[in-house]
């Protein structure tokens, strides 16, 4: 009677540890799963972002020249008025 006692004990412990161990590859297999979804989102945000950053970075660079040609044409507006005030200036002391 008690050598079946503890086989029956041995019998339900073996059940319980494979129900267990079951378990445990399930949650195992969810999850992999749920981090393989979060490698997929990451990569998709960081595919996101680098494009939003590049297409920033294209219109503060366009800006940047368009400021910059702006820039350069006051410049040449100022040599421009400074040469014709000269002249202004000499011809104003010739008479």
């Amino acid at each position: 009677a008690s050598i079946r006692t503890v086989r029956d004990m041995a019998s339900s412990l073996r059940l319980e540890v494979d129900s267990r161990r079951r378990r445990v590859d399930e949650d195992l297999l969810r999850m992999r799963s749920e981090v393989s979804s979060l490698d997929e989102k990451i990569n998709s945000k960081t595919v996101d972002i680098l494009r939003e950053s590049s297409e920033n970075h294209s219109t503060l660079s366009r800006r940047l020249d368009e400021c910059q040609e702006h820039c350069n044409s006051l410049e040449a507006m100022i040599v421009q008025h400074r040469q014709t005030s000269q002249e202004m200036q000499g011809q104003i002391e010739v008479h």
